[in-house]
């Protein structure tokens, strides 16, 4: 039992690892932080220049980022089960929404600082997969 339960742990938190890092790059290409569009607008045409080149360097990453999300769920279920790919869909829609915020705000969310609504649900969202991969690796 406790195998299973340090096995379950340690897979949640390499899920958990993987899947913001990637739905970072991938919702990082979608919306812009307001500083670049502001240098790219605003500032000398050098910045100006390395801003618009950062822009579509981000694009380019975006188009990356979609092939890895997609064939990292192909893997999780080609290699485990349908379990792991709906926790790993389950923390990747947890992250979206707080992910949207910090960029079209430009900060992140620290302490009790001006949490967004959706915080709690995004938290149990990513919670709730805990229990979703000990079923998916002990049951399924």
């Amino acid at each position: 039992m406790i195998m299973q339960l340090a096995i379950t742990v340690g897979a949640w938190v390499v899920l958990m690892f993987v899947t913001t890092n990637i739905v970072g790059f991938l919702v990082r290409g979608f919306f812009q932080n307001p500083e670049m569009e502001r240098l790219a607008t605003e500032s000398n045409p050098v910045i100006q220049g390395l801003a618009r080149s950062q822009q579509r360097t981000q694009k380019r990453l975006n188009v990356v980022a979609f092939a890895l999300m997609v064939g990292f769920l192909l893997a999780l279920y080609q290699f485990w089960n349908v379990g792991l790919v709906i926790a790993a869909l389950l923390m990747i829609g947890s992250r979206i929404p707080d992910l949207v915020w910090e960029l079209t705000n430009g900060t992140k969310v620290i302490g009790n600082l001006r949490k967004p609504p959706f915080w709690i649900l995004s938290t149990l969202l990513s919670w709730a997969s805990l229990p979703v991969v000990w079923y998916a690796l002990n049951r399924m």
